[in-house]
């Protein structure tokens, strides 16, 4: 399902093909070994009860945790108002950042001229890029090494995915 809903959103006409071909055959072959499994954990209870549909039964909710490291000292990071931060190469992705710069950017700087805003994550694609170094007010951190360091500097953090599925982790 996540593969198929970057496919819809993806914006070239050859990643919406790859990524049809890399769906091929995942359904079947995600189900046989759910079948052959003795034991399945779960993330989420919605995925839970979409693989109970498929005849999965015997699942159980593991839930994810975070362990949230002690903060660095490097104080060298200035502070952001809104942060972005994912993989900005996938297409639910790179649509959210287009969406947050194109449309939400415009209508706070209105409201609140000087706010900043970051978009930090990894292999940033060139339509990121140009978005980014288009506005003034967007810094963009390709590949930070570590994501607490960014979640301490900021004021606001922003997950505008429309797409995607499971569970939000980073949310």
């Amino acid at each position: 399902l996540y593969m198929s809903r970057q496919g819809v959103v993806a914006s070239s006409l050859v990643r919406k093909i790859v990524l049809g071909l890399d769906t091929l055959g995942l359904h079947r072959y995600e189900l046989g070994v759910l079948r052959k499994s003795s034991k399945i954990f779960d993330i989420s209870m919605d995925d839970i009860s979409y693989w109970s549909t498929q005849g999965i039964r015997d699942s159980s909710w593991l839930p994810p945790t975070v362990e949230v490291p002690e903060p660095e000292m490097d104080t060298t990071g200035h502070a952001v108002d809104v942060l972005f931060l994912g993989n900005l190469n996938t297409p639910n992705n790179v649509e959210a950042v287009r969406w947050l710069l194109e449309l939400v950017v415009p209508l706070v700087q209105q409201r609140r001229p000087g706010t900043t805003f970051c978009v930090a994550g990894s292999r940033p694609s060139r339509e990121v890029v140009s978005l980014c170094r288009s506005m003034e007010s967007v810094e963009l951190l390709p590949n930070p090494p570590s994501p607490w360091p960014l979640y301490r500097r900021a004021k606001v953090l922003v997950n505008p995915a429309r797409n995607g599925s499971g569970v939000q982790i980073k949310t």
